[in-house]
């Protein structure tokens, strides 16, 4: 579409704050407000969400944008892409139903903590195997 621009913007801070499982705090709306303000000023009518985080700030970001900018997440899109190339090149490992595990490359009572904060349920994080590093 021709007439479309696009204008891209760094948040520095929101991935930590999703981290912190800091969602709702004075200093991230002070963060969302100085990237969004800016997008909205040059007219912008669509937020993408293009960090794994940021959907976890999608209901603040909606409260401070408001309801005539749409908020796009590209993580369903990103998870069926992966299924769709999990089943294309190891068909011969996918089998029975699936299940969630989570893992962490740092304190795994920390992540467990945090996780289950935006999860909605109780999640036990494991470090990742050394195998990994």
């Amino acid at each position: 579409a021709g007439s479309v621009k696009i204008i891209t913007q760094g948040c520095p801070g929101l991935v930590e704050s999703v981290e912190r499982s800091d969602l709702q705090s004075v200093e991230v709306r002070h963060l969302i407000e100085r990237y969004t303000a800016p997008l909205l000023a040059q007219g912008a009518d669509t937020l993408i969400l293009g960090c794994t985080h940021y959907p976890f700030l999608a209901p603040l970001i909606r409260d401070m944008v408001g309801k005539n900018i749409t908020l796009v997440d590209t993580g369903e899109a990103v998870a069926r892409q992966l299924q769709r190339r999990i089943q294309a090149e190891l068909p011969e490992r996918i089998s029975g139903e699936a299940t969630a595990k989570f893992f962490t490359s740092g304190d795994a009572a920390q992540a467990s903590r945090i996780m289950s904060l935006l999860w909605g349920e109780d999640i036990v994080a494991m470090e990742l195997p050394e195998s990994f590093s």
